[in-house]
Protein backbone atom coordinates (compact mmCIF):
# COMPACT_ATOMS: atom_id res chain seq x y z
CA UNK A 1 0.00 0.00 0.00
CA UNK A 2 2.97 2.65 0.59
CA UNK A 3 4.49 1.86 -1.89
CA UNK A 4 1.60 2.94 -4.51
CA UNK A 5 1.25 5.94 -2.15
CA UNK A 6 4.61 6.55 -3.06
CA UNK A 7 4.72 6.05 -7.03
CA UNK A 8 1.40 8.38 -7.01
CA UNK A 9 3.21 10.86 -5.02
CA UNK A 10 5.92 10.85 -7.30
CA UNK A 11 3.38 10.57 -10.55
CA UNK A 12 1.71 13.89 -9.48
CA UNK A 13 5.39 15.59 -8.82
CA UNK A 14 6.30 14.90 -12.63
CA UNK A 15 2.97 16.28 -13.64
CA UNK A 16 3.65 19.25 -11.46
CA UNK A 17 6.86 19.67 -12.29
CA UNK A 18 6.11 19.73 -16.04
CA UNK A 19 3.47 22.32 -15.67
CA UNK A 20 5.38 24.52 -13.88
CA UNK A 21 8.06 24.39 -16.40
CA UNK A 22 5.71 24.64 -19.60
CA UNK A 23 6.31 27.85 -21.27
CA UNK A 24 4.33 29.71 -24.23
CA UNK A 25 5.94 30.77 -27.40
CA UNK A 26 3.81 33.03 -29.88
CA UNK A 27 4.22 35.37 -32.25
CA UNK A 28 3.35 36.25 -35.51
CA UNK A 29 4.43 34.61 -39.13
CA UNK A 30 4.80 37.95 -41.77
CA UNK A 31 5.68 38.34 -44.84
CA UNK A 32 7.21 42.06 -45.17
CA UNK A 33 3.55 43.11 -44.10
CA UNK A 34 1.18 40.24 -45.23
CA UNK A 35 0.24 38.21 -42.14
CA UNK A 36 1.26 34.22 -43.56
CA UNK A 37 -2.02 32.60 -42.63
CA UNK A 38 -1.40 28.42 -42.78
CA UNK A 39 2.04 28.40 -42.45
CA UNK A 40 3.84 25.48 -40.26
CA UNK A 41 5.54 26.57 -37.51
CA UNK A 42 7.64 24.34 -36.56
CA UNK A 43 10.00 24.33 -33.02
CA UNK A 44 13.64 22.69 -32.94
CA UNK A 45 15.11 21.56 -29.56
CA UNK A 46 19.04 22.14 -30.52
CA UNK A 47 19.80 20.13 -27.45
CA UNK A 48 18.53 17.06 -29.43
CA UNK A 49 17.60 18.21 -32.76
CA UNK A 50 13.81 17.08 -32.49
CA UNK A 51 11.41 18.40 -32.94
CA UNK A 52 9.07 19.87 -30.33
CA UNK A 53 6.43 21.31 -31.40
CA UNK A 54 4.34 21.93 -34.81
CA UNK A 55 1.14 24.20 -35.42
CA UNK A 56 -0.30 26.20 -38.32
CA UNK A 57 -0.67 30.01 -38.15
CA UNK A 58 -4.49 31.16 -37.77
CA UNK A 59 -6.34 33.80 -40.02
CA UNK A 60 -4.37 36.70 -38.47
CA UNK A 61 -1.34 34.89 -39.05
CA UNK A 62 -0.74 34.34 -35.29
CA UNK A 63 0.78 31.44 -33.54
CA UNK A 64 0.83 29.62 -29.87
CA UNK A 65 3.57 26.54 -29.15
CA UNK A 66 3.79 24.93 -25.66
CA UNK A 67 7.69 24.20 -24.83
CA UNK A 68 9.94 23.63 -22.53
CA UNK A 69 12.58 25.33 -21.57
CA UNK A 70 15.78 25.51 -23.39
CA UNK A 71 17.29 26.46 -27.24
CA UNK A 72 15.18 26.07 -30.08
CA UNK A 73 15.21 27.23 -33.49
CA UNK A 74 11.74 28.07 -35.48
CA UNK A 75 11.56 26.19 -38.93
CA UNK A 76 8.29 28.26 -41.34
CA UNK A 77 7.12 26.79 -44.00
CA UNK A 78 4.55 28.78 -45.77
CA UNK A 79 1.30 27.75 -47.91
CA UNK A 80 2.97 30.06 -51.29
CA UNK A 81 6.66 28.01 -51.14
CA UNK A 82 7.83 29.51 -54.24
CA UNK A 83 7.13 33.10 -52.82
CA UNK A 84 7.76 32.59 -49.17
CA UNK A 85 10.58 29.78 -49.13
CA UNK A 86 11.19 27.46 -46.42
CA UNK A 87 12.67 30.16 -43.48
CA UNK A 88 14.88 28.62 -40.06
CA UNK A 89 15.08 31.34 -37.47
CA UNK A 90 18.46 31.96 -35.40
CA UNK A 91 18.92 29.72 -32.35
CA UNK A 92 17.15 31.57 -29.13
CA UNK A 93 16.94 30.52 -25.56
CA UNK A 94 13.42 29.95 -24.13
CA UNK A 95 13.55 30.45 -20.35
CA UNK A 96 9.93 32.70 -19.81
CA UNK A 97 6.74 33.37 -21.67
CA UNK A 98 7.72 35.11 -24.82
CA UNK A 99 6.14 36.59 -27.67
CA UNK A 100 8.62 36.54 -30.88
CA UNK A 101 7.14 37.66 -34.44
CA UNK A 102 9.39 35.84 -37.59
CA UNK A 103 9.59 37.89 -40.59
CA UNK A 104 10.09 35.56 -44.15
CA UNK A 105 12.18 36.81 -46.88
CA UNK A 106 9.94 37.06 -49.16
CA UNK A 107 11.75 35.35 -52.93
CA UNK A 108 11.05 38.13 -55.45
CA UNK A 109 12.81 37.33 -58.72
CA UNK A 110 12.09 40.75 -60.60
CA UNK A 111 13.06 44.17 -60.52
CA UNK A 112 11.47 47.03 -61.78
CA UNK A 113 14.30 49.59 -62.24
CA UNK A 114 14.50 53.38 -64.49
CA UNK A 115 15.72 56.44 -63.73
CA UNK A 116 14.43 59.63 -63.94
CA UNK A 117 15.70 62.17 -65.40
CA UNK A 118 15.10 66.52 -65.75
CA UNK A 119 16.83 69.41 -67.05
CA UNK A 120 16.24 70.59 -64.10
CA UNK A 121 19.11 69.40 -61.32
CA UNK A 122 17.21 66.67 -59.01
CA UNK A 123 20.00 68.13 -56.71
CA UNK A 124 17.32 71.37 -56.35
CA UNK A 125 13.95 68.93 -56.49
CA UNK A 126 12.84 67.07 -53.43
CA UNK A 127 12.08 63.71 -55.36
CA UNK A 128 11.04 60.20 -54.44
CA UNK A 129 9.71 57.71 -56.76
CA UNK A 130 7.44 54.39 -55.56
CA UNK A 131 5.93 50.97 -57.28
CA UNK A 132 2.20 50.48 -56.67
CA UNK A 133 -1.15 49.34 -57.86
CA UNK A 134 -2.84 51.04 -60.39
CA UNK A 135 -6.40 51.94 -59.76
CA UNK A 136 -8.84 53.57 -61.92
CA UNK A 137 -12.64 53.49 -61.43
CA UNK A 138 -15.04 54.89 -58.34
CA UNK A 139 -13.72 54.09 -55.22
CA UNK A 140 -15.97 55.77 -51.66
CA UNK A 141 -17.72 57.52 -54.28
CA UNK A 142 -14.76 59.24 -56.26
CA UNK A 143 -12.90 58.65 -59.21
CA UNK A 144 -9.37 57.60 -59.19
CA UNK A 145 -7.08 57.48 -61.79
CA UNK A 146 -3.44 57.07 -60.68
CA UNK A 147 -0.36 54.35 -59.02
CA UNK A 148 -1.24 53.70 -55.71
CA UNK A 149 1.19 52.80 -52.57
CA UNK A 150 -1.45 51.43 -50.21
CA UNK A 151 -2.12 48.12 -51.77
CA UNK A 152 -0.51 45.04 -51.02
CA UNK A 153 2.03 43.93 -54.29
CA UNK A 154 4.50 41.25 -54.41
CA UNK A 155 3.26 39.54 -51.49
CA UNK A 156 5.07 43.10 -49.37
CA UNK A 157 3.33 46.68 -48.89
CA UNK A 158 4.45 48.71 -50.93
CA UNK A 159 4.39 51.47 -48.96
CA UNK A 160 8.54 50.29 -47.55
CA UNK A 161 9.15 50.09 -51.58
CA UNK A 162 9.61 53.96 -51.77
CA UNK A 163 13.25 55.68 -52.46
CA UNK A 164 14.24 58.93 -52.76
CA UNK A 165 16.24 59.63 -56.33
CA UNK A 166 19.37 60.69 -56.02
CA UNK A 167 21.13 63.07 -58.32
CA UNK A 168 21.71 60.25 -60.81
CA UNK A 169 18.02 59.80 -60.40
CA UNK A 170 18.03 55.67 -60.62
CA UNK A 171 15.35 53.41 -58.83
CA UNK A 172 15.38 50.00 -58.92
CA UNK A 173 12.48 47.74 -56.71
CA UNK A 174 12.61 44.07 -56.30
CA UNK A 175 8.94 42.82 -56.65
CA UNK A 176 7.09 39.29 -57.55
CA UNK A 177 5.18 38.61 -61.06
CA UNK A 178 1.81 40.71 -60.73
CA UNK A 179 -0.66 42.58 -63.04
CA UNK A 180 -1.59 45.93 -63.42
CA UNK A 181 1.89 47.50 -61.79
CA UNK A 182 3.13 51.30 -61.70
CA UNK A 183 5.41 53.44 -61.14
CA UNK A 184 4.78 56.98 -59.27
CA UNK A 185 6.47 59.89 -57.63
CA UNK A 186 6.26 63.22 -56.06
CA UNK A 187 8.59 66.03 -56.70
CA UNK A 188 9.21 69.21 -54.65
CA UNK A 189 10.51 72.50 -55.15
CA UNK A 190 11.68 76.43 -53.45
CA UNK A 191 12.45 79.20 -55.57
CA UNK A 192 13.93 82.74 -54.50
CA UNK A 193 15.00 86.06 -56.56
CA UNK A 194 18.60 84.07 -57.60
CA UNK A 195 16.36 81.11 -58.76
CA UNK A 196 15.62 77.32 -57.71
CA UNK A 197 17.41 76.49 -54.77
CA UNK A 198 17.62 73.27 -53.02
CA UNK A 199 14.52 73.54 -50.03
CA UNK A 200 17.65 72.92 -46.82
CA UNK A 201 19.17 76.58 -48.08
CA UNK A 202 16.16 78.80 -49.12
CA UNK A 203 16.50 81.65 -47.00
CA UNK A 204 13.34 82.33 -44.98
CA UNK A 205 14.18 86.38 -45.50
CA UNK A 206 13.34 86.89 -48.95
CA UNK A 207 10.56 88.70 -49.79
CA UNK A 208 9.54 87.56 -52.89
CA UNK A 209 9.70 83.55 -53.46
CA UNK A 210 7.23 80.75 -55.12
CA UNK A 211 7.04 77.01 -54.38
CA UNK A 212 5.91 74.02 -56.76
CA UNK A 213 4.84 70.65 -56.45
CA UNK A 214 4.44 67.99 -59.13
CA UNK A 215 2.58 64.04 -58.49
CA UNK A 216 3.08 61.92 -61.02
CA UNK A 217 2.23 57.93 -61.92
CA UNK A 218 2.82 56.06 -65.40
CA UNK A 219 0.05 53.83 -67.50
CA UNK A 220 -0.37 50.53 -65.52
CA UNK A 221 1.98 47.10 -66.88
CA UNK A 222 2.04 43.69 -65.59
CA UNK A 223 5.36 41.71 -64.72
CA UNK A 224 6.27 38.58 -65.75
CA UNK A 225 10.20 39.42 -66.03
CA UNK A 226 12.60 42.08 -65.29
CA UNK A 227 11.15 46.02 -66.28
CA UNK A 228 12.58 48.95 -67.50
CA UNK A 229 10.68 52.21 -66.80
CA UNK A 230 13.19 55.57 -67.55
CA UNK A 231 10.95 59.00 -66.54
CA UNK A 232 11.49 62.19 -68.31
CA UNK A 233 9.97 65.16 -66.08
CA UNK A 234 8.44 67.86 -68.12
CA UNK A 235 10.76 70.85 -67.80
CA UNK A 236 10.13 73.49 -65.43
CA UNK A 237 10.09 77.41 -66.83
CA UNK A 238 10.32 80.77 -65.35
CA UNK A 239 7.29 82.91 -65.00
CA UNK A 240 7.02 86.13 -63.97
CA UNK A 241 5.12 89.35 -64.42
CA UNK A 242 2.64 91.48 -62.39
CA UNK A 243 -0.50 91.54 -60.64
CA UNK A 244 -2.49 94.38 -61.09
CA UNK A 245 -6.64 95.69 -60.48
CA UNK A 246 -8.63 95.81 -63.40
CA UNK A 247 -7.67 99.75 -64.01
CA UNK A 248 -4.08 98.65 -63.81
CA UNK A 249 -2.66 99.74 -60.44
CA UNK A 250 -0.10 97.39 -58.84
CA UNK A 251 -1.17 95.15 -56.49
CA UNK A 252 0.99 94.16 -53.92
CA UNK A 253 1.04 91.21 -51.27
CA UNK A 254 -1.56 89.13 -53.64
CA UNK A 255 -1.65 85.35 -54.07
CA UNK A 256 -1.27 83.55 -56.92
CA UNK A 257 -2.01 79.93 -57.02
CA UNK A 258 -1.92 77.80 -60.30
CA UNK A 259 -2.98 73.89 -60.53
CA UNK A 260 -3.03 72.01 -63.78
CA UNK A 261 -2.72 68.18 -65.11
CA UNK A 262 -1.46 67.25 -68.45
CA UNK A 263 0.15 63.91 -69.75
CA UNK A 264 3.62 63.26 -71.22
CA UNK A 265 4.58 60.02 -72.65
CA UNK A 266 2.45 57.01 -70.87
CA UNK A 267 2.53 59.52 -67.73
CA UNK A 268 -0.29 61.43 -66.05
CA UNK A 269 0.96 64.39 -64.05
CA UNK A 270 -0.73 66.71 -61.54
CA UNK A 271 1.02 69.89 -61.07
CA UNK A 272 0.53 73.43 -58.75
CA UNK A 273 2.39 76.37 -57.84
CA UNK A 274 2.13 79.66 -55.71
CA UNK A 275 3.53 82.73 -54.63
CA UNK A 276 2.50 86.02 -53.33
CA UNK A 277 3.74 89.29 -55.29
CA UNK A 278 5.64 91.45 -53.38
CA UNK A 279 5.55 95.04 -52.13
CA UNK A 280 6.00 96.28 -55.85
CA UNK A 281 3.24 93.79 -57.49
CA UNK A 282 5.94 91.64 -58.89
CA UNK A 283 6.02 88.05 -58.78
CA UNK A 284 7.75 84.51 -60.25
CA UNK A 285 6.92 80.84 -60.30
CA UNK A 286 8.43 77.60 -61.70
CA UNK A 287 6.24 75.27 -63.33
CA UNK A 288 6.18 73.32 -66.92
CA UNK A 289 4.26 74.03 -69.49
CA UNK A 290 0.42 73.60 -69.55
CA UNK A 291 -2.78 75.27 -69.03
CA UNK A 292 -3.13 75.91 -65.83
CA UNK A 293 -6.33 76.76 -63.41
CA UNK A 294 -5.45 80.09 -62.08
CA UNK A 295 -6.94 81.77 -58.43
CA UNK A 296 -5.69 85.03 -58.02
CA UNK A 297 -6.32 86.32 -54.25
CA UNK A 298 -6.15 89.69 -53.17
CA UNK A 299 -4.66 91.03 -49.70
CA UNK A 300 -7.14 91.79 -47.19
CA UNK A 301 -9.07 95.53 -46.78
CA UNK A 302 -7.95 95.64 -50.66
CA UNK A 303 -11.45 96.33 -52.14
CA UNK A 304 -10.38 93.53 -55.25
CA UNK A 305 -11.92 90.03 -55.15
CA UNK A 306 -10.67 87.03 -55.78
CA UNK A 307 -9.99 86.20 -59.91
CA UNK A 308 -10.40 82.36 -61.21
CA UNK A 309 -9.43 81.87 -64.46
CA UNK A 310 -6.60 80.31 -66.63
CA UNK A 311 -3.02 80.83 -67.56
CA UNK A 312 -1.27 79.19 -70.49
CA UNK A 313 2.44 78.65 -69.98
CA UNK A 314 3.98 77.91 -73.01
CA UNK A 315 7.72 76.03 -73.04
CA UNK A 316 9.75 79.24 -73.27
CA UNK A 317 12.63 79.47 -70.53
CA UNK A 318 11.23 82.65 -69.42
CA UNK A 319 8.41 84.45 -70.39
CA UNK A 320 5.74 87.47 -68.93
CA UNK A 321 2.75 87.00 -67.74
CA UNK A 322 0.77 89.98 -66.31
CA UNK A 323 -2.10 89.14 -63.67
CA UNK A 324 -5.33 91.47 -63.68
CA UNK A 325 -8.04 90.85 -60.93
CA UNK A 326 -11.52 91.43 -62.45
CA UNK A 327 -13.20 94.56 -62.79
CA UNK A 328 -15.75 94.58 -59.57
CA UNK A 329 -19.53 94.94 -61.25
CA UNK A 330 -20.60 98.34 -59.39
CA UNK A 331 -19.21 101.27 -58.91
CA UNK A 332 -20.29 103.92 -55.78
CA UNK A 333 -19.28 107.01 -57.02
CA UNK A 334 -20.63 110.49 -56.10
CA UNK A 335 -19.19 114.42 -55.41
CA UNK A 336 -18.28 115.97 -52.01
CA UNK A 337 -19.05 119.71 -52.13
CA UNK A 338 -18.61 122.52 -49.44
CA UNK A 339 -19.14 126.36 -48.96
CA UNK A 340 -15.77 126.20 -47.73
CA UNK A 341 -12.93 125.82 -50.33
CA UNK A 342 -12.26 122.34 -50.20
CA UNK A 343 -8.48 123.63 -51.06
CA UNK A 344 -8.58 125.08 -47.75
CA UNK A 345 -9.71 121.31 -46.28
CA UNK A 346 -7.41 118.27 -45.77
CA UNK A 347 -10.06 116.15 -46.38
CA UNK A 348 -10.38 112.06 -47.78
CA UNK A 349 -13.30 109.54 -48.46
CA UNK A 350 -13.68 105.82 -48.14
CA UNK A 351 -16.38 103.39 -48.97
CA UNK A 352 -17.27 100.45 -46.38
CA UNK A 353 -19.59 98.13 -44.63
CA UNK A 354 -22.26 100.25 -42.67
CA UNK A 355 -22.26 98.68 -38.82
CA UNK A 356 -24.81 99.80 -36.46
CA UNK A 357 -25.32 97.96 -32.99
CA UNK A 358 -23.51 96.34 -30.18
CA UNK A 359 -20.07 95.49 -30.92
CA UNK A 360 -17.57 94.31 -28.32
CA UNK A 361 -19.72 96.08 -25.72
CA UNK A 362 -19.90 99.42 -27.72
CA UNK A 363 -22.78 100.98 -29.94
CA UNK A 364 -21.79 101.97 -33.29
CA UNK A 365 -23.72 103.46 -35.80
CA UNK A 366 -20.89 104.23 -38.48
CA UNK A 367 -19.51 103.42 -42.20
CA UNK A 368 -16.94 101.02 -41.39
CA UNK A 369 -13.50 100.66 -43.12
CA UNK A 370 -12.38 97.42 -41.41
CA UNK A 371 -14.86 94.98 -43.26
CA UNK A 372 -14.39 93.49 -46.85
CA UNK A 373 -16.38 94.79 -49.46
CA UNK A 374 -17.00 93.39 -52.75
Amino acid sequence: MLRKILQLCFALCVVLGHSAWALNLGGSILGGSVKLVGAKVTAINVGNGLEAGSISTNAEGAYSLTLSPGTYRLKVLSTAPSLYPEFVTPDFSLTQDSVRDVLVIANLPYSISGKVSSNTSLSLLSANVFHGQYMDGMFYGTAVNQCNTMWSVGGSNINAARVNLGADGAFSFATGADTRRCIGGQLSWNANASGLVALSGTPGSMSVQSSGSMSFSTAAFDVSTNVQRDIALPDLVKVSGETRSASGTLVGGAQVSLQAALIRGDANYTISASTTSDSQGNYFVYLPAATYNLTLTPPAASGLSTYSGTLAVDAQANQTKNLAFAPLPHSVSGKVSSSTSLSLLSANVFHGQYMDGMFYGTAVNQCNTMWSVG
